[in-house]
This record gives C-alpha cells, structure tokens and sequence, in this order.
C-alpha cells in the first residue's frame, strides 16, 4: 500500500516528485509521490507519500480482490502522473 510501480518506456529520473493519480476500480486515487526507482523502457517504482484513509480503502479493497480472484491479468487500474517543479 506504499507504492506501486508504473510501466512506461520514458520513465522519471529516481527522487522526481510527482502528482499521483489512478483509477482503481472505478475510483479515483490521488495523492503525492516521489520516483524511487527509474528503470529505462520499463518504467518507474513510485512511493505514495499521503494517502489519505478514502484511498487506502479503495486500494485495500481492490487488492484483496484481485487476491481473491487469483491475480487476473486485467487488474482494473489505469492511472496517469505529472511530475511537479520544486
């Protein structure tokens, strides 16, 4: 629930903070992040950095899920970040 990894060929350089927001099950996380890990062609680690109680809900939920469903490979999630000027 800290973090997720996201998948894209131009990843963010490591320590990057960005805007996070995803949409996980039809519902609309947003929080702050900052990149921990930047893998080029493949993508981003990403910690959250203030969930708040609404989200980790939603994600908790979502997770024991997909747990439940044996990890299906179309997971529901769909998301977008904007790195921020510090």
């Amino acid at each position: 629930m800290g973090g997720c990894y996201v998948a894209t060929m131009f990843p963010l350089a490591s320590g990057t903070t960005i805007e996070f927001r995803a949409w996980v099950d039809g519902a609309c996380i947003r929080c702050k992040g900052v990149i921990r890990t930047s893998d080029p062609g493949v993508g981003n680690g990403v910690q959250f950095l203030d969930l708040d109680a609404a989200a980790v809900a939603v994600l908790d939920a979502h997770l024991t899920k997909v747990e439940r469903e044996g990890a299906a490979s179309d997971s529901g999630l769909s998301g977008v970040i904007h790195s921020r000027t510090q």
